[in-house]
């Protein structure tokens, strides 16, 4: 015990006798941003982003608002956080979708759209507040960086075959499909067959790029 510490076991012994609550060991800023973060995640993760509040982080992080927003700017900066947190999962998900699918266009990309399905399936908050929380702050380099970062996953499924306008239009199919499957706006369709209709846009584009290519319209 260093004599820092021991001064505050004395004052904590002192303040007890007295019935006097003892001064606070108030951690690091080190320490307390990736707690917020976490916390953040918690929520985020189990209520969507409605159960976020400056408040209810700074007290399950037992620090003040004022410090809150010191470390992070406002609750835009802690939202960012949690959304580069979710791209991070996503990404490794892909990734490791793509180092166990077949050496073939069609079925890594299919691997693709099934592990970014899942993904909106199995996190609903976390991809519903990837996509639709629109921060009032100014452009985040890191953000597009992140979100660059998991088109050159889906860049490396094709192998340069596609060209990139192509494979962001065919992955915005999918990504329809998840967001309407989420929302169970999907009209028409058995329960649990969401899933066949994104490996279905992945099928029939690539088929119909090889026909608009014959034609001579791409």
């Amino acid at each position: 015990m260093n004599i820092v510490q021991f001064d505050l076991c004395l004052i904590r012994e002192h303040c007890s006798s007295m019935n006097v609550k003892a001064p606070k060991t108030r951690r690091p800023h080190g320490e307390l941003k990736p707690l917020i973060i976490s916390m953040a995640e918690e929520i985020v993760e189990g209520e969507g982003l409605s159960g976020l509040n400056a408040r209810r982080l700074a007290l399950g992080a037992d620090c003040s608002v004022g410090t809150l927003y010191n470390l992070f700017g406002h609750l835009d900066g802690i939202v960012r956080a949690v959304n580069l947190s979710s791209i991070a999962i996503l990404g490794q998900s892909l990734k490791k979708a793509l180092d166990a699918a077949e050496d073939d266009t069609e079925q890594r990309l299919i691997a693709m759209a099934d592990t970014y399905f899942d993904f909106a399936m199995q996190h609903p908050h976390r991809w519903e507040t990837m996509f639709r929380f629109r921060s009032e702050a100014d452009k985040d380099e890191t953000m597009e960086r992140a979100q660059e970062q998991l088109f050159l996953i889906l860049r490396s499924a094709v192998g340069g075959k596609l060209e990139d306008n192509i494979l962001r239009a065919m992955w915005a199919s999918v990504h329809g499909v998840a967001e309407l499957s989420m929302n169970r706006h999907l009209t028409g369709v058995l329960s649990g067959t969401e899933r066949h209709y994104a490996r279905l846009i992945v099928m029939a584009g690539l088929r119909g790029i090889e026909v608009l290519k014959n034609e001579g319209q791409i």
